[in-house]
């Protein structure tokens, strides 16, 4: 187990290094792009249109390199707190409507008791079931989507599960998913 916690702190510290060696060209393009926006204006609408797209995803980068510097760096603890589980699905589940634009249906249950309170991390356990979802959802190809995450209390810790009407985890994948 400490060979696999050195090397993650090893993984952890190349990626915030590359994380950094690609915000300062990032920052340097938008910089430059809203410097050049200032001193000269778009002829026509594309053009302005190009410009808006390429710093949105600039933002959009920036944000996912983000992202991924909290899911490598390692967990203190100092973020934990009382976490109302079915808020937080509830409002996952609000949030995956509100941003998919699919032609096919999407359909997400939650059963899970009223009051559930767990001790962890509120953001990272937000990023989890998010990721399951949209999981889930690119899975499933174009048929009608149904996901269901309950939970249930045993052996004094609670156990979470999440299903769809996916084809399921091949085997060679399912061997590598918690890597």
């Amino acid at each position: 187990k400490l060979h696999l916690e050195s090397k993650l702190a090893a993984v952890g510290q190349l990626a915030a290094g590359i994380a950094h060696e690609i915000r300062t060209p990032l920052a340097s393009i938008s910089g430059s792009i809203e410097t050049l926006l200032k001193n000269i204006k778009p002829s026509n609408a594309d053009d302005e249109k190009l410009v808006a797209i390429s710093l949105k995803e600039i933002r959009r980068l920036d944000r996912l390199i983000t992202e991924f510097l909290i899911f490598v760096k390692p967990s203190s603890g100092q973020n934990f707190t009382e976490v109302n589980l079915r808020k937080t699905v509830e409002e996952v589940i609000v949030g995956i409507n509100n941003i998919r634009n699919l032609s096919t249906g999407v359909h997400i249950e939650s059963d899970i008791p009223q009051g559930m309170q767990i001790m962890g991390d509120n953001e990272k356990i937000r990023q989890v079931f998010y990721n399951l979802f949209t999981n889930s959802i690119e899975a499933s190809g174009d048929k009608d989507i149904k996901i269901k995450v309950s939970a249930k209390e045993e052996a004094n810790s609670w156990l979470v599960t999440v299903e769809d009407n996916g084809h399921g985890i091949s085997e060679e994948i399912r061997e590598k998913i918690f890597n």
